[in-house]
């Protein structure tokens, strides 16, 4: 789940430094990226040539620049003490260079991982917060803002281990979580395996890893070897719909190990396949619980299955299309065109 950095980038101004009890010490910053505009990024100072999050900025509507005269007083002592973190949290996410847009996916994988989720059938047609999603992996909150402003028929529900992390996304990142956001801080393997115990288990339309690891000698850092582990592979389907998707975000450099994760996917699940990213080490896996002609293939309609998956992605791209602004669109056109790259691995 990682960006590289580079050198190239221009001015930059710290917005934010702390320290993560899982991660070390972290800095929160916006720069003048090579495009020319500001962007945001968290970076974990243990390596800073990657990037674990990254933001654009846009201009903030309606800013004024005046800043409200204080009040004065012990009463107002008091309440400025009591508001202090409120205030700036609210103020956070808003700096000269503007307040992030959460149209903006600044990730290749997560615009795969968006649009994987067109192959869950009926979902540009569900009504709003109707379709069970759980996210293991928070970070910055980039995806998961993306799907809960873009995507109204889910319900989210977003796993993340790291207590640090929903702090930061909320106060630089624009998370928002509200009723159609459950968040667990919590262990995603201990979460997952404590829904399996419930009886009636709950069901998923989706579940997405984008959970990355710290051992990066394994030769695989996103995610965790004990994620793509068969018996608890076994245990994520248990939880999905019949006609519910597995999305794994796979960060291996390994061929080997790539090649068993994918082959215990496709053991795991009745149909697998993947979308490969250009100029990335990530790919996508999709393991679903049906097979692809048993979901979507009508003999009455001849209709192919890959033609079903573009008219599947076609909606879901009007559906995005239309909780953004005109200015915001070429931000979210990439779920047809990511289509073209769905490869089986069976």
């Amino acid at each position: 789940p990682f960006l590289s950095t580079g050198d190239d980038i221009g001015q930059r101004q710290v917005r934010c430094s702390g320290s993560s009890g899982f991660s070390g010490q972290y800095v929160v910053e916006d720069f003048v990226a090579p495009d020319g505009l500001w962007h945001r990024r968290l970076v974990f100072l243990s390596n800073r040539n990657v990037v674990q999050s990254e933001a654009k900025l846009v201009p903030t509507p309606g800013k004024s620049g005046k800043s409200k005269k204080k009040k004065k007083g012990k009463a107002a002592s008091a309440a400025s003490t009591s508001t202090e973190a409120s205030a700036t949290a609210q103020a956070a996410v808003s700096s000269k260079a503007g307040e992030v847009d959460s149209s903006f996916l600044a990730c290749e994988h997560h615009k795969a991982m968006v649009c994987s989720l067109a192959v869950i059938k009926g979902l540009s047609e569900a009504p709003v917060d109707s379709q069970k999603v759980m996210v293991v992996g928070l970070g910055g909150g980039g995806l998961v803002t993306f799907l809960h402003k873009h995507l109204p028929m889910l319900h989210l529900d977003v796993v993340e281990l790291d207590p640090t992390m929903p702090e930061i996304a909320k106060d630089w990142f624009a998370f928002r979580p509200d009723k159609r956001v459950s968040l667990h801080v919590k262990d995603g393997l201990e979460h997952i395996r404590d829904l399996a115990k419930q009886d009636p288990l709950p069901q998923f339309e989706a579940i997405m890893f984008d959970v990355d690891g710290k051992d990066v000698s394994l030769g695989m850092s996103c995610p965790p070897p004990a994620f793509v582990d068969k018996s608890f592979l076994e245990i994520v389907r248990q939880l999905l719909q019949p006609h519910g998707v597995f999305i794994l975000n796979l960060v291996c450099r390994n061929p080997e190990l790539q090649a068993k994760v994918q082959a215990d996917i496709s053991a795991t699940f009745d149909s697998a396949t993947c979308l490969e990213i250009s100029d990335e080490v990530n790919r996508i896996v999709i393991g679903l619980a049906q097979p692809l002609p048993c979901m979507h293939s009508d003999p009455n309609t001849h209709v192919s299955v890959m033609d079903w998956l573009q008219e599947s992605a076609c909606a879901l791209q009007k559906i995005v299309e239309g909780q953004v602004s005109a200015a915001s669109k070429d931000n979210v056109g990439f779920i047809t065109s990511l289509f073209s790259r769905l490869k089986s691995i069976q």
